[in-house]
């Protein structure tokens, strides 16, 4: 089944909202580029932990699952900007 272009950019901005109000809770914390890979991967672990236990409730909690689910995305963000980073050093 194809996906048109407007799917595509809805699912990719899906939780556009949910990633900046959890990055805005948490600017506080240091950088992730200060952080080594394994400190973030454990971070991304550890949310998607929490976001397991969410959605195997019997009543999820839908705003908090997708809060979750923010957190994650942000992680996997991290980790990807930090690789970058570490490449163009390279």
């Amino acid at each position: 089944m194809n996906r048109s272009k407007a799917e595509l950019e809805r699912v990719i901005n899906c939780l556009a909202k949910e990633k900046s109000q959890k990055l805005q809770e948490n600017e506080h914390k240091p950088h992730w580029l200060h952080d080594t890979l394994d400190s973030l991967y454990n971070g991304m672990m550890e949310e998607t932990n929490e976001l397991f236990i969410e959605i195997k409730q019997k009543d999820i909690n839908y705003d908090f699952a997708l809060l979750e689910c923010a957190d994650v995305a942000n992680f996997i963000d991290f980790i990807a900007d930090k690789l970058r980073a570490l490449k163009d050093y390279e």
